[in-house]
């Protein structure tokens, strides 16, 4: 298949190099002349936009560049690869979604997380498990990306990692500033989440730790060693060592979570199939309503429509 990959800036040389990976011939459109001249060093063709026989689009622009790109790609006939978000507005990423749907097209969103081995073990781990509460940090030190928000940049992340444990949203409450946000999340009878996202936090953090009854797990996507571990009480404290129960590390299996992500969708057109927007659509949907409890009730609880 055939790949134009629009956008070689952030994400673009990742998406061109995978897809190259997974036996595509990749093009790359970027209207910069360094990042033009990045791709060919590199070894892609740069064109001016897709070239006959293009099967697929990858939309690396920034965000506000998205929605009108990928109804333009769909319309042309090609199947979608997106990073988030798909659109601005939930009721935009729905109509793009239908429009897919409509033509036969597979519209995939690059919720990267939910490739990686590790989620995916997390997701198995806490299976049929009762959340009591979800605590979870997602901070760095960054400078924004055009047109990109705190909530809309690091926020889906873990909306998908929660997504993808089975747990549904009934409402939301969010305060936010151009560098931070906290959200706390109500999983209607499911237990809730409280949540802080940073643009300028002197650590890096990838951490999430999940309660419930007698267990807790611990996810730390930047521990290469255990980044999972399950703890489960079975009889009394011991004050001397102030743990009690068993302590489980899962192994995790290898593979790069964004070929895992390629391979999915290249079998989801070779198949035709649904892909992954279902779930993209749930995440995108929740950051649209964090967004506006933000905007417009902050401090307060926002149910989701």
């Amino acid at each position: 298949m055939k790949v134009a990959v629009h956008g070689y800036g952030y994400w673009g040389p990742n998406i061109a190099r995978v897809f190259r990976a997974a036996g595509c011939l990749v093009e790359v459109i970027d209207p910069s002349e360094a990042r033009k001249e990045a791709a060919a060093q590199q070894g892609f063709t740069v064109v001016a936009a897709p070239t006959p026989g293009t099967d697929i689009s990858a939309i690396c622009t920034p965000p506000h560049m998205h929605e009108k790109l990928i109804r333009q790609e769909l319309e042309a006939g090609r199947h979608v690869w997106t990073e988030k978000p798909v659109a601005f507005t939930a009721k935009g990423a729905s109509t793009l979604a239908a429009l897919a749907a409509s033509r036969g097209l597979i519209l995939y969103m690059d919720h990267t997380f939910t490739f990686a081995p590790v989620v995916q073990k997390l997701a198995s781990v806490v299976s049929g498990r009762k959340f009591n509460h979800v605590q979870g940090v997602r901070a760095h030190l960054v400078e924004p990306r055009e047109g990109a928000t705190v909530l809309g940049d690091l926020l889906p992340h873990d909306l998908s990692i929660l997504d993808a444990c089975g747990l549904r949203v009934w409402r939301v409450m969010a305060r936010t500033s151009l560098v931070e946000a906290e959200v706390q999340l109500d999983f209607a009878g499911e237990g809730t989440a409280s949540l802080y996202f940073s643009w300028v936090s002197a650590m890096k953090l990838r951490r999430m730790t999940m309660y419930g009854l007698r267990w807790t797990v611990t996810y730390d996507h930047l521990n290469p060693h255990t980044p999972i571990q399950l703890f489960e009480a079975d009889g009394e404290a011991d004050p001397e060592v102030y743990r009690y129960g068993q302590i489980t590390t899962p192994t995790i299996p290898p593979g790069e979570p964004l070929m895992r992500g390629v391979q999915q969708f290249c079998a989801a057109i070779a198949e035709k199939g649904q892909g992954n927007i279902a779930a993209a659509l749930r995440v995108e949907r929740l950051v649209h309503a964090t967004e506006r409890a933000a905007a417009i009730a902050p401090g307060q609880w926002l149910e989701i429509d």
